[in-house]
């Protein structure tokens, strides 16, 4: 058992020794490739650098033409919305121009909707003798149902009433309200025409229906004013005697002749002031367009203005913000010298500088500007120029002459030493530091001034700025007002 044990024992051993053999080949060819495999890793590392050198490149080329497609992108945009903006615009021109002759039709059938001819009583109408008049003090009732002839219609504006002179009984009654589309009176059946019953707003509105319907209710209008007068002339003509043969064939000749020349003419004087007003009303809209123009491209430079000026503004407010603080920074060091060179009590709990000069006050206990302004006048009243803060602080000893002394104190021995010996604990530090302190104070009084008036220029600017933007709102708002006015 024991030599079986050893012989599996050292089979084992023998199995282990291999592996551990080829285990330390292996690290001994890997040792041996180590040259090779950092070789090769620094290599690669080149590669990766340059890899990623290529790609940093390939990106900023990308984002250069990324940004190039953006701008023509943005110009194309632009281009699209100038190319939309002005076709909008002609198709707009264009519309008004073909609308304005169609509106004027319209206008003209709106006329011709109510005209001279027999009308039927829808409601009941009361009758007055003027045009103008509509309750009468003897008012006389048309029934409803009743059968009237109308030989004159005409609308009044003022009483925003249609008006109807009646033939038989003799007087004027209202056809139709124009505000609230209520009507007393309407035509036959047998000559309605297409635009019966409709107001001018809503043929407006609706285009008419059709040209061809507007000009059927002029035409319309034209033929029963033609009719109108040839019954006129032949009553004229039968009032004169003759047959009824030769009144009649009068009458058609006179109808013939005498009605067309007038007709012409006031058709042709119709049209004339109708296409001056048409011209003269497109003038007047293209100057009011050209002045809004103006008046918006100077709104636009004057607002330009204002935000320049405030801006101006602005950057003032953040550099007076920054002397603020640098002057409250200065104050906090001279408190610091004022607390450190404070006069001290003396064993017997007396100050030292009981004597001193009044004109320093007890103990220095003097407000910050009172301070400096004795410090620069005492540096400088024997007729010494003044000094700059920089060249202050190279100079040693006492840049101070002893204060004057008032005629009430000079009586005390004591004084004139204690205020010398407190005149000399002042050191060119601090010295240096209260004229630093002054100086900044003088430049910070000074940027304040400037920043002052440039606010009151601001002020001033953006008021006239203000001034003249109301002003050209005032003068759009007025051209509105003429343009509306012109459209009525």
């Amino acid at each position: 058992a024991f030599s079986d044990c050893q012989r599996d024992a050292g089979a084992k051993v023998r199995d282990r020794l291999q592996e551990l053999r080829g285990r330390l080949f292996h690290f001994t060819e890997i040792i041996g490739r180590r040259a090779q495999i950092e070789r090769e890793f620094e290599e690669l590392t080149k590669q990766v650098a340059e890899e990623r050198r290529g790609a940093r490149e390939r990106e900023r080329s990308l984002a250069l033409e990324l940004a190039e497609v953006d701008a023509e992108l943005a110009d194309l945009k632009g281009r699209l919305a100038r190319s939309r903006a002005k076709k909008n615009s002609a198709a707009d021109m264009a519309l008004k121009k073909a609308s304005k002759p169609l509106a004027l039709e319209a206008c003209w059938a709106a006329d011709a909707a109510d005209c001279p001819g027999q009308y039927v009583v829808t409601s009941t109408a009361i009758m007055s003798p003027h045009m103008d008049l509509l309750n009468p003090t003897d008012p006389v009732a048309l029934e409803v149902g009743m059968r009237i002839r109308v030989i004159e219609v005409v609308r009044c504006k003022p009483l925003k009433r249609i008006r109807a002179r009646v033939e038989r009984p003799s007087g004027w009654i209202s056809l139709l309200n124009m505000e609230a589309g209520t009507r007393w009176a309407r035509k036959e059946a047998s000559q309605m025409t297409e635009l019966e019953g409709q107001p001018a707003a809503e043929i407006v509105e609706e285009s008419a229906g059709s040209r061809s319907a507007a000009l059927r209710g002029w035409s319309a209008r034209v033929d029963m004013q033609a009719q109108a007068f040839q019954e006129v002339l032949q009553n004229a003509l039968g009032s004169t005697g003759g047959s009824a043969s030769d009144r009649a064939d009068r009458g058609g000749q006179a109808a013939g002749s005498s009605s067309l020349a007038p007709m012409a003419r006031q058709l042709a004087n119709g049209v004339l002031s109708r296409c001056a007003s048409t011209m003269v009303a497109e003038v007047r809209t293209g100057q009011m367009y050209t002045e809004r123009e103006g008046a918006a491209m100077a709104l636009a430079d004057e607002e330009s203005a204002a935000a320049a000026l405030s801006l101006k503004v602005r950057e003032r407010i953040v550099l007076n913000g920054q002397l603020t603080s640098a002057n409250l920074e200065l104050q906090k060091q001279l408190e610091e010298v004022k607390y450190k060179w404070k006069p001290k009590r003396s064993a017997s709990g007396t100050l030292r500088e009981e004597g001193q000069d009044a004109s320093w006050g007890d103990g220095y206990d003097l407000d910050v500007p009172t301070l400096v302004k004795r410090t620069e006048t005492d540096g400088h009243h024997d007729g010494e120029p003044q000094r700059d803060p920089s060249t202050a602080s190279s100079k040693s000893g006492l840049s101070q002459q002893a204060p004057k002394v008032s005629p009430s104190h000079e009586s005390l021995g004591t004084k004139s030493g204690t205020a010398r010996d407190a005149d000399a604990l002042m050191s060119s530090d601090e010295e240096a530091t209260l004229k630093s302190f002054s100086y900044s104070q003088s430049k910070a009084a000074h940027e304040g001034q400037v920043i002052f008036e440039a606010a009151v220029t601001a002020e001033q600017v953006s008021l006239r700025a203000k001034e003249a933007i109301d002003s050209q709102l005032r003068k759009a708002a007025s051209l509105h007002r003429q343009r509306a006015e012109r459209m009525q």
